[in-house]
C-alpha cells in the first residue's frame, strides 16, 4: 500500500515538473517593437541626476545645503536660509559627485563622503562655510574606509 502510494506521487510529481516546462518561448522585443507612441519615461528621468536633493538647514538655522549637479556632477550647495536664490556650490567636485552630505554640530562645516574612483573606501571631508577651504578628516591608507554614523 505504502508502495501505490509512493509511486503515484512520484507520477504525479513528474506531471506537474513536465507541465510547468510546456511555456511559450520567450521572445525578442527589439527598439523596432516599440511603439513610438507609447508613453515611455525618458531615461534621464530614471537615471539622471536629480535638479536639487537632500536638502539639510544648518543646526543654527541659518544656512542651508543641498545636492544639485554642477556640469553634471552632484555637488554641495549653500545659501543663507533667508536668500536662496544666492546659492552656489560649495565643492568642486567632477568625477563621480556626492552623494550624501550632513553638517556639524557647530554650523561652520559642511561634511561630506567620497571615494577615489568607485573603490568604496569612503574618506570625509569637512568644507569651512566661510572660506570654502576643503579638509581630509580621514586621511587613511588607500584599504581604509570612514563612515559616518550621525552628527
Amino acid at each position: 500500500m505504502f508502495q501505490a502510494i509512493l509511486r503515484g506521487s512520484l507520477i504525479l510529481l513528474c506531471s506537474l515538473f513536465l507541465s510547468a516546462c510546456q511555456g511559450t518561448p520567450a521572445t525578442q522585443t527589439s527598439s523596432s517593437n516599440v511603439d513610438p507612441g507609447s508613453n515611455l519615461i525618458p531615461r534621464q528621468a530614471v537615471f539622471g541626476n536629480p535638479e536639487r536633493t537632500q536638502a539639510r538647514i544648518s543646526p543654527d538655522g541659518s544656512w542651508i545645503s543641498w545636492l544639485a549637479p554642477v556640469d553634471g556632477v552632484l555637488n554641495v550647495w549653500l545659501a543663507p536660509a533667508d536668500a536662496l536664490d544666492k546659492g552656489h556650490p560649495i565643492t568642486q567636485d567632477t568625477g563621480r559627485g556626492i552623494h550624501r552630505h550632513l553638517w556639524s554640530a557647530d554650523s561652520a562645516y559642511v561634511l561630506y563622503l567620497q571615494d577615489k574612483g568607485g573603490n568604496e573606501n569612503q574618506h570625509v571631508f569637512a568644507v569651512d562655510i566661510t572660506s570654502n577651504k576643503m579638509r581630509d578628516l580621514t586621511p587613511l591608507d588607500k584599504d581604509s574606509k570612514a563612515q559616518l554614523q550621525g552628527i
